[in-house]
């Protein structure tokens, strides 16, 4: 890849990241600058059996910049609708500060249906239509578009490009001079959602162990052979940043935690939390593993320990099971150490 400033300037030497190659360009030199993709030579299969060389170098090209002074907005009356409703699409270009418009310019948005196919809806800055539909003042550089097609449910996605180039600020209460904007180019995405009113949730997607007095209880296994401690859901408390104060709702996480036990059985080592977040939930205590960042505790509303024989050579040997209630303390100088400072048992059903 080469990049070609307008004052001739050649950068050949890029960043790699994992989706490529990327540059950035510190005060870039106004004007048009140019992209120069170089294809690479691969290897394209002609048959099962036998390959062939060729260029099947597939890329996406895309420059992005920071610009206080022009942007492009793009949002939606409403971002839900019912099947056959419309779709109302807003655009607001902003330049010389405030939005600007210039006439008869239209705003063309590609619009994507849940089945994949294309579709096109156009904005505009002219005022109503006949039928009272459309844009709601002309020339306020607002522009609006109005999408029909919508007989199919599921995702409707926009995308828009605009090429502005001598715009001038919109009509508003006040008198202004007649500046026109420079040449820039803006892209933005967004979507809306059509639902039909006659579907029925029959397996909503909150779970049902996660609604107050209705969870069941996630153990921690206790093992004896390697004297570990691990749970595979983790709740936390969330916390308003403002006051510090915990909301009284949780995430909810999974994935395994390993805690490693320490000499003594009551010194836990937290070596391992691959955790992914699934949830939002409004009760956690006695139906998952909490952690209180605020309290530095682990609370366990269920641990599962079994009794162990020793045999003459040392060797042990699980019997039945225990299950106990544990709350352990974070140390305050290695947070990876818990220590366990509480426990209570209870039945194992």
């Amino acid at each position: 890849m080469v990049l070609i400033a307008p004052d001739g300037t050649v950068y050949r030497e890029h960043k790699r990241i994992p989706q490529g190659l990327y540059e950035r360009i510190y005060s870039p030199t106004p004007g048009e600058w140019k992209m120069v993709i170089q294809p690479q030579e691969v290897v394209i299969p002609s048959s099962p059996n036998t390959a062939s060389n060729g260029f099947n170098s597939n890329f996406v090209a895309r420059a992005y910049t920071h610009n206080r002074v022009n942007n492009f907005i793009a949002s939606l009356r409403k971002p839900s609708i019912e099947v056959n409703e419309e779709i109302y699409v807003y655009a607001i270009v902003n330049s010389i500060g405030g939005a600007i418009t210039k006439q008869d310019e239209k705003i063309i948005a590609e619009v994507t249906l849940p089945n994949g196919k294309k579709d096109v809806v156009t904005l505009l800055d002219n005022g109503r239509d006949a039928q009272g539909h459309g844009d709601d003042i002309a020339g306020d550089g607002i522009f609006t578009g109005v999408y029909y097609n919508t007989v199919q449910k599921g995702a409707y996605g926009f995308h828009f490009k605009v090429n502005v180039d001598k715009w001038v600020l919109g009509s508003d209460a006040h008198k202004h001079d007649q500046i026109e904007s420079s040449r820039f180019l803006r892209e933005v995405r967004i979507s809306a959602g059509v639902r039909d009113p006659k579907d029925v949730v029959t397996h909503p997607e909150d779970d049902p162990q996660t609604q107050p007095g209705n969870c069941e209880v996630e153990a921690a296994i206790y093992r004896t052979d390697d004297k570990t401690l691990s749970f595979e859901v983790l709740a936390t408390e969330f916390y308003n940043p403002i006051t510090d104060k915990h909301t009284g709702e949780f995430s909810l996480f999974t994935g395994k935690v390993i805690l490693q036990g320490l000499p003594g059985f009551y010194d836990f080592e937290y070596v391992s939390g691959n955790l992914t977040y699934a949830n939002h939930i409004t009760q956690a205590k006695d139906c998952y593993p909490t952690y209180s960042a605020l309290q530095k505790t682990l609370y366990l509303p269920k641990v599962v320990v079994p009794m162990v024989s020793v045999l003459p050579d040392w060797l042990l040997l699980e019997g039945p099971k225990l299950c106990y209630k544990a709350l352990l303390k974070q140390a305050n100088t290695r947070e990876q150490i818990f220590t366990l400072i509480e426990s209570i048992e209870i039945p194992c059903e």
